[in-house]
């Protein structure tokens, strides 16, 4: 009996570009940052997956609603590395190694920005 799958010819190939830029959204998405902030890359480490991510720390503006992510900027790294590991490996299919974060530079929230962040929270 064939199924569905072992009727179809030829292979699916996902791409080293694909998976940089999938990484790059999943860290994006992470952080909390826009997508053209975060630089990754990705390399196989004895057949695993292994990922390096360059991202500001978010940091609000004097006078915002102060920090309304919670800890310092190593348990936000901390928080942010379990999330990428998570789906960046439900996305690709990948087994991860090691995803290393390197905070670069900040990226700062303005008051407007905080609000809105805090009122999409309370909504959900």
């Amino acid at each position: 009996m064939k199924t569905a799958t072992s009727s179809r010819n030829g292979r699916t190939r996902v791409t080293k570009a694909a998976l940089t830029h999938t990484v790059q959204a999943v860290a994006a998405d992470a952080f909390d940052i826009p997508r053209n902030r975060v630089s990754t890359a990705i390399e196989d480490r004895n057949g695993l997956l292994g990922i390096s991510v360059e991202v500001p720390a978010i940091v609000h503006t004097l006078g915002g609603a102060g920090n309304r992510t919670g800890g310092s900027l190593f348990e936000r790294a901390d928080l942010a590395r379990a999330r990428i590991h998570e789906q960046a490996g439900r996305l690709t299919g990948s087994e991860l190694r090691a995803i290393e974060i390197a905070l670069t530079g900040i990226h700062t929230l303005s008051r407007a920005r905080t609000t809105l962040m805090t009122d999409l929270e309370d909504w959900r």
